[in-house]
């Protein structure tokens, strides 16, 4: 199950500027169980919330900030070189 609703959160907003709809709640589709997540509220996800958090990674990748996502580890590329991995 994904540890957070962001990229849903982007896929909202997108659709709602794209369609100009208004959507206040999504799932994920886990293909390998062939079904759904429960549905989570997306209502906090706005343009300014979006255009907010894209800047803000924009400047952390720029300074070099890379900040683990330990309720994920194992699953990015350099997984074998992490400091904080669980199980190395």
């Amino acid at each position: 199950f994904p540890s957070h609703d962001n990229q849903l959160g982007f896929y909202k907003v997108g659709i709602e500027q794209a369609l100009g709809v208004t959507i206040n709640h999504g799932a994920y589709w886990m293909s390998r169980k062939q079904s759904m997540t429960e549905t989570l509220d997306l209502s906090r996800y706005t343009l300014d919330t979006i255009e907010y958090m894209a800047a803000n990674f924009d400047v952390a990748r720029k300074a070099g900030i890379f900040l683990p996502n330990l309720s994920s580890c194992g699953f990015c590329g350099l997984a074998e070189h992490c400091t904080f991995k669980k199980e190395k």
